[in-house]
């Protein structure tokens, strides 16, 4: 009696015990994948935009110098006009006041959003779009408005989705680009970041409303961040100017951000006036050369 329940028994267990050791090893294999913790996933974007420019209403009479003709339009791969006339976003924005300064432009990234709530981000998945790519695009003056670039709109990937109808305003956020070893480019709009007061000895000790510049370096820019130095860049640099510095890991992590003075300080380390970078808009890692290891 007994041997035959311990071997019913044991017929009975063996394909559950198989059953747990095959989750026991996938659990191993997905553990080894991925390592210690969730992969690291890129920054979002920020729904609090610094500004909002809006479009004039659809009534507006520009002026005749304002106004180009545009040959041929794509506005979609359906959808192709001739002969329209258009004014240049740049142009534009040229009313904006805090755009005044030209360079002030490279501090923002820009979203053109529809009346029906549509942008590009949040329906098309598209990044938004820095000055450079913006200020070569043209709002068409056809019933309704409609935003347009050519450029985005040719070639065998074309995207079209920056090209919005019944576009309504453009939304302004200051942003700060990271880009990684590989080269890859992330957006870091700085609403989104963690801010606090911190006494700025360089704004006459006053409570600055800042954010630190670790938190631009996350795990999916870097694993391994004391491996690289860090090349900052201002709004304003052009080619034999001021505005680029090298910063080290521990540079880094001493260093806060202030949006009131819109510059880099150093609240308890006493650094070099060119190490309080104004108007940031990118960081470069660059990863160290290896030591040589002598044999």
């Amino acid at each position: 009696m007994k041997k035959n329940f311990f071997h019913k028994l044991n017929g009975k267990l063996l394909p559950i015990l198989l059953i747990a050791l095959s989750f026991l090893f996938t659990a191993c294999s997905e553990k080894e994948k991925g390592g210690n913790g969730p992969i690291p996933v890129p920054p979002g974007l920020s729904n609090t935009p610094d500004y909002t420019y809006n479009f004039p209403p659809a009534d507006h009479e520009f002026d005749k110098e304002q106004i180009v003709v545009l040959p041929v339009v794509n506005f979609s791969a359906t959808n192709v006009q001739n002969d329209v006339e258009a004014v240049s976003l740049e142009l534009l924005l040229k009313d904006v006041e805090i755009l005044t300064n030209p360079s002030a432009a490279n501090k923002f990234t820009y979203r053109i959003v529809a009346s029906d709530g549509f942008d590009p981000y949040k329906d098309r998945q598209q990044f938004d779009l820095y000055f450079d790519v913006l200020s070569k695009g043209h709002l068409t003056l056809i019933d309704p408005y409609r935003t347009y670039f050519h450029e985005l709109s040719q070639g065998q990937n074309p995207v079209y989705a920056y090209n919005v109808q019944r576009a309504q305003e453009i939304r302004m956020y200051r942003t700060v680009t990271v880009v990684r070893p590989d080269g890859l480019e992330v957006m870091f709009q700085l609403n989104i970041l963690n801010h606090q007061p911190v006494e700025n000895p360089n704004n006459n000790n006053n409570l600055d409303n800042s954010f630190r510049l670790i938190d631009l370096i996350t795990e999916f820019i870097t694993d391994t961040p004391e491996a690289n130095e860090y090349f900052l860049t201002a709004a304003d640099w052009t080619s034999g100017s001021q505005g680029q510095v090298f910063f080290t890991w521990s540079d880094i992590q001493a260093a806060y951000y202030s949006r009131d003075t819109d510059r880099v300080f150093f609240p308890h380390t006493e650094v070099p006036g060119n190490m309080r970078l104004r108007d940031l808009v990118k960081i470069q890692l660059m990863t160290l050369p290896t030591p040589d290891i002598p044999l």
